[in-house]
């Protein structure tokens, strides 16, 4: 039987709250858990090339936790504006996984994403994700079955890239392609199917970290995104 909007939206609310329960306990036991997390402020909220803030500052806030078995769960937090849909002020993604290490050094990890907009929960999704991360280059593939509760399966991949430049700086490329099962109407600019890009420079200005990064998309205008973040 195939599953309500209601019963979608429900769905992903209990696996957040979980989620962040998952998050909690692994961080009680901080002898066998690293805990990081960072805040920070945008110009721009980009989402695979979509703007998810109608192109105006947002602030963010991200905390993670690593258990010493490869198990893996946390959650991010940013302001959104969705062009004065509902009344959609946040959006929410928790996540959990677990990754592992081969002989050849790569990282191997997969996990779900819960995508929660409180004021506008029709758009509530869960995304399921594998990937890998070396060196240099890290790849991941994820799909949904009702991405931005467009009612549309979705799958995205995507490859990325970074570089130091020296002890303080470092070079940044990302390129993905989001493929749409079907195309809803009407199609919002955020859940549209198609090419984004992005490359750019980031720096350790003090305890932070400044990033200046050029952000293009097929079905946005490109822009300039400068990042401030302050890792804790």
């Amino acid at each position: 039987m195939r599953p309500t909007m209601g019963g979608i939206e429900r769905s992903t609310e209990r696996i957040a709250r979980r989620m962040l329960l998952a998050a909690g306990a692994m961080a009680a036991g901080q002898a066998l858990a690293q805990v990081d997390g960072s805040m920070a402020i945008v110009s721009d909220y980009r989402y695979r090339g979509a703007t998810l803030s109608h192109g105006r500052a947002e602030p963010q806030l991200h905390l993670g936790v690593d258990a010493s078995n490869g198990w893996y769960a946390g959650g991010f937090i940013s302001g959104i504006d969705l062009r004065g849909e509902y009344r959609a002020h946040v959006q929410l993604l928790t996540y959990a996984g677990r990754a592992a290490r081969d002989r050849s050094g790569l990282a191997w990890d997969g996990g779900i994403v819960a995508a929660a907009f409180p004021g506008a929960a029709a758009y509530d999704y869960l995304e399921a994700y594998a990937g890998f991360t070396g060196a240099v280059f890290s790849g991941r593939l994820s799909a949904s079955p009702n991405y931005f509760g467009a009612g549309t399966a979705t799958l995205y991949a995507e490859c990325n890239a970074a570089s130091d430049l020296g002890r303080t700086m470092r070079a940044e490329m990302h390129a993905g392609y989001l493929h749409t099962a079907r195309h809803p109407a009407p199609l919002a600019v955020y859940h549209a199917g198609g090419p984004d890009f992005s490359v750019g420079l980031s720096a350790g200005v003090a305890r932070a970290r400044l990033a200046l990064t050029w952000s293009a998309a097929r079905q946005t205008r490109n822009a300039w995104v400068l990042k401030l973040a302050l890792p804790f």
